[in-house]
Formats: C-alpha cells, structure tokens, sequence
C-alpha cells in the first residue's frame, strides 16, 4: 500500500505533481495562450472565441471573412481551429465559402488577442499542419 501526503496531486495519465509543479504547469500553460493572470494555479477563464461569428450585411452575405496573415502563426505551439459548420457553402455565421465545406478557422491567442486565419482542409490536424507550415 502506498500513503500519499494530501500535498500531492495525481495529474492527468497518473502523474504524481507536488502543489509546485502544478503552479508551474498552470502559469507555463497560461503564459502560452496569452493569458494575463493566474491566480493561486488555477488558469484565468476567458470567453470561448468564435472564428465565426454573425455577420451582418445590407445586401446578402459577404464572401469570406478578414483574416489575419497567416505567417503570424507560424512557430506558434498551441494553435486551435474549428471547422465552419453551416451548409451549402456558408459557415456558422452566415459568410459564403463556396463548396466545399471544409474551410477551418485556425488561430491563437498573441498577446491577450486572437489572430486568426482561415484554411481549406481535409481535417483539424491538417489546417493546424498547414498554417504551422506556412501552407496555402
């Protein structure tokens, strides 16, 4: 039988980590998305970012989005990316992609901001292989 001192803390996959290691894991992982604070190990929560928000347009629907330049994101460790949803070309928010529909947003948080670019693939790793590559 093994007796664990209430100051350790079992991690993800069985990882014993002592209150220090889980600090440095916490403030590591957040200095990474960009986050400004941290408090007591525990990362600050931010509002989920949507590459795809509603648009609003006069006269029908806008064809693509704006995007940051993609060699932004090039070396960046921690990328996401979502694919756009919606049907018949248009994404979740309501721009026009075309067919098909496999366009991704892929972005990261630099400097407390989201930069974000977008990417036709065939599927998450492949967008996040793309955009670290410099792929067009």
């Amino acid at each position: 039988m093994v007796r664990l001192s209430t100051y350790l803390i079992i991690g993800k996959g069985g990882k014993i980590m002592n209150p220090l290691d889980v600090l440095k894991h916490h403030v590591t992982g957040a200095i990474e998305r960009g986050e400004s604070q941290v408090v007591a190990g525990i990362p600050a929560k931010r509002k989920q970012f949507n590459p795809f928000p509603e648009v609003s347009a006069k006269y029908g629907a806008p064809m693509g989005r704006h995007a940051d330049n993609p060699a932004n994101l090039q070396g960046v460790k921690r990328l996401h990316a979502r694919r756009q949803g919606g049907g018949e070309g248009y994404d979740k928010g309501g721009a026009y992609w075309g067919t098909p529909a496999n366009v991704w947003g892929v972005w990261a948080w630099l400097d407390g901001s989201p930069v974000v670019t977008y990417i036709r693939a065939g599927s998450r790793a492949e967008a996040i292989r793309k955009v670290q590559e410099g792929e067009e």
